[in-house]
């Protein structure tokens, strides 16, 4: 891949859109890519009674007002960078709406949502499940920013920590994020338990990165008792780095829900961007 030509941008209704519109304007401008804003409508609060038909009409009045706002802040914030864009809005939940979407973008772009406190609607609307599910099921990269984070949007992904394997997943992961390593000026590719993994040795992909330009350090660490992701935010944090690279979901989402998993733990103590491939 030689750069990112389609960006998908998730904006929802419940946290603030200001920081993830700026670091996907960037991007954008950074690849001389389109930049797509997607928008789910909230669904009205299910109840188990009767619901007025007014009090429908006043909630779709609401939601219709909220997105028009949305969509004026998107476009404005476009329009003052120079930057091409369109405006996608759906009934369908985020989840189904960004899967749909998403298979024709080169990039996925979102944050980590605040839960809602509309009721039992919120549940249907699935905003909270949003890095997860997509993480698994819409077959592109996807990357996910810290909840109200003041990201230096010029400067995402010039320091970055790979996560490697040597699986298929971490190789997914490498190359759907390979416009931006080839563009860093420093990447860390970190194996952990190296020589318990039995796949690609990491040396390998050092040596392939650098035919794309991209300019890498190997580290190998064994993880003892100590959790791999804990072990990744710690190096992350050691080396200042702006962007973590990983595959996500090595095993079922059901059995890393049960049983635990990096890419839940990553995503539940989410504090800096991170590139999950698909």
């Amino acid at each position: 891949m030689t750069g990112y030509r389609d960006l998908l941008l998730h904006l929802d209704d419940v946290g603030s859109n200001h920081n993830r519109i700026r670091v996907a304007i960037d991007l954008a401008a950074r690849f001389g890519a389109h930049l797509t804003g997607f928008h789910s409508l909230r669904p009205a609060p299910q109840v188990r009674h009767y619901l007025p038909s007014e009090l429908i009409d006043r909630h779709r009045k609401n939601v219709d007002g909220r997105a028009a706002t949305l969509r004026r802040e998107f476009e404005a914030a476009c329009l003052a960078a120079g930057q091409p864009c369109e405006w996608l809005q759906s009934e369908l939940p985020p989840i189904a709406g960004m899967k749909l979407a998403g298979r024709v973008c080169d990039l996925a772009i979102l944050e980590k949502a605040v839960v809602a406190t509309d009721g039992p609607a919120d549940a249907w609307y699935g905003e909270p499940m949003l890095p997860h599910e997509l993480g698994l099921r819409m077959g592109r990269p996807v990357l996910v920013l810290p909840t109200g984070a003041d990201i230096d949007a010029a400067n995402l992904g010039q320091r970055v920590l790979v996560a490697w394997n040597g699986s298929r997943e971490a190789s997914r992961a490498v190359h759907d994020a390979l416009p931006l390593l080839a563009k860093a000026a420093h990447i860390q590719l970190l194996c952990i338990d190296a020589d318990e993994t039995g796949g690609t040795p990491g040396a390998l992909m050092v040596r392939h990165l650098a035919r794309h330009g991209a300019k890498v350090e190997l580290a190998s660490q064994a993880s003892g008792e100590e959790p791999v992701e804990a072990i990744l935010r710690d190096s992350m944090q050691r080396y200042g780095m702006d962007l973590l690279v990983m595959g996500a979901y090595g095993h079922s989402r059901l059995r890393e829900m049960v049983f635990g998993g990096v890419t839940e733990a990553i995503l539940d103590g989410l504090e800096k961007p991170v590139l999950f491939g698909n």
